[in-house]
């Protein structure tokens, strides 16, 4: 008799709840770490929440590709390498994705700190507002590399 997993006999709604409650809590956090960045950067002056208010969705564009399309993916399949007992696949993911994960973020540090000005100019970027998205733009993407290259 093969045994059944609680997650394929137990009621929907409640399991989702449970599955879900972890994102809900990183989520809610990045939500109040963004208006408390946008509240403390509104303080030094309109221009530089201009600044912020333009680079935000590269940023978001960032951590939707990590978190969403490439995190989502990843985490499938070494939940599935995981499901059928194949650890050493699921490691062998696991390193792939850290490599895949560095480069890429060395890839989109160069894109934004290399081209960061013609794409924010092509986005309505200028003048001083361009200077603090320029600002912004340069230490989020850099720091995002070197946090994640630690």
């Amino acid at each position: 008799m093969i045994s059944q997993h609680p997650y394929l006999t137990a009621t929907i709604g409640p399991s989702l709840l449970r599955l879900a409650t972890p994102n809900i809590i990183a989520m809610s956090f990045m939500l109040i770490a963004a208006v408390i960045e946008a509240w403390f950067v509104s303080h030094i002056g309109t221009v530089a929440l201009a600044g912020l208010a333009l680079a935000f969705p590269m940023f978001m564009l960032m951590i939707m590709l990590s978190a969403g399309a490439f995190g989502g993916a990843i985490t499938g399949s070494i939940a599935q390498r995981l499901g059928a007992n194949n650890r050493n696949e699921a490691e062998s993911l696991a390193l792939n994705a850290l490599l895949l994960s560095l480069i890429l973020s060395a890839v989109s540090t160069v894109i934004f700190v290399g081209a960061g000005q013609l794409i924010y100019s092509f986005l309505g970027g200028q003048g001083m507002v361009l200077e603090q998205t320029l600002a912004y733009s340069d230490s989020l993407f850099l720091g995002m590399h070197i946090n994640l290259a630690i």
